[in-house]
């Protein structure tokens, strides 16, 4: 079956609007580096390690030598990765730390600049709140309100990656665009019960369509973003003020179904129901998923078997600090 594109656009106040566009296999092979020089292997302790939130797009792990790319790092955030070798790396005439690492069926040569050690006993940390102090005996003792719980990643999960971005409240609006069918709205609904039935958000019907927190609508083929192979698409909004959960806060979302080029792909209803399921999760901050069982991977492979797995739940649970 020939792939189709679904596609989400995140516009961020402080930043050029990114493009997440899907639907042709990207290769990743490339050329050696020019000049690159390898030492010998050398075997460490096991260590683990995550990616770091800030890394590049431009960051791979590579084949030996860096030969050739293997995958993208920043869609792998979430794996915790175990190292035991590491080895130095001279391109252009400078020498660089690569540490091998493997964990989630994924392996390879990674700059260890874009490595962070996993605190496999430190997942979660509390903050005290404002308090009071009171002398007991002459010994002083702290006292205060409810920690502030910060939010972490449980390192044993397998996480879908996420766009970096939530909303500031899990009771979250969404509202049809005027004109819309009942068909057209059942599609949505099943989608918005999926997500709400995982107890993590609370999606709330609004007749304000202007208001809306997530706005529902059908895209015209010829809209920013879509090309002929989109069927689905989703426009975010975020700023760079973080909120509660640590997350730069969503502003807006825009999510919608092309119905002619659903039409004009033949698409039944289980698969046009597939994608509600998909740009709902973009609208609560998901982004592209690498797994083929995934809801959020975007691609259609079988609407029968891709449905909301527990990485996408882990995903939403960190998104909105209910881990």
């Amino acid at each position: 079956m020939k792939k189709r594109k679904l596609i989400y656009i995140v516009a961020s106040a402080f930043a050029a609007m990114l493009f997440g566009s899907f639907g042709s296999a990207m290769s990743t092979t490339v050329q050696s580096k020019a000049n690159v020089q390898a030492t010998k292997i050398v075997a460490t302790t096991p260590t683990k390690y995550w990616v770091k939130t800030n890394v590049s797009n431009k960051a791979y792990a590579y084949t030996a030598k860096l030969g050739k790319k293997l995958f993208k790092l920043k869609t792998h955030q979430k794996v915790v990765f175990t190292s035991t070798a590491q080895r130095k790396i001279k391109v252009n005439g400078h020498y660089r730390t690569y540490r091998y690492v493997k964990g989630d069926n994924l392996k390879g040569w990674v700059n260890s600049g874009y490595l962070t050690e996993a605190k496999i006993n430190e997942t979660t940390t509390t903050t005290p709140a404002t308090g009071t102090t009171t002398t007991t005996g002459g010994a002083s003792t702290a006292t205060s309100r409810q920690p502030l719980k910060h939010r972490s990643r449980t390192p044993t999960n397998h996480y879908t990656p996420d766009q970096g971005v939530s909303w500031p409240t899990t009771n979250i609006t969404y509202a049809f665009i005027p004109g819309m069918s009942v068909t057209e709205k059942q599609l949505w609904y099943t989608a918005v019960q999926d997500w709400n039935s995982l107890g993590v958000v609370s999606l709330i019907e609004s007749d304000d369509y202007s208001t809306a927190n997530i706005k529902i609508t059908n895209v015209d083929s010829r809209s920013s973003g879509a090309d002929e192979d989109t069927v689905g698409i989703s426009y975010i909004t975020s700023s760079k003020d973080k909120n509660a959960a640590g997350f730069q806060t969503m502003k807006s979302a825009t999510i919608g179904i092309l119905p002619d080029q659903v039409m004009k792909f033949g698409f039944d209803y289980a698969y046009t129901q597939f994608i509600a399921v998909h740009e709902f999760g973009h609208a609560l901050g998901l982004a592209h998923s690498t797994d083929k069982g995934d809801v959020m991977y975007p691609y259609e492979e079988d609407p029968a078997t891709q449905k909301i797995t527990t990485a996408d739940l882990n995903t939403l649970q960190y998104l909105y600090n209910r881990q």
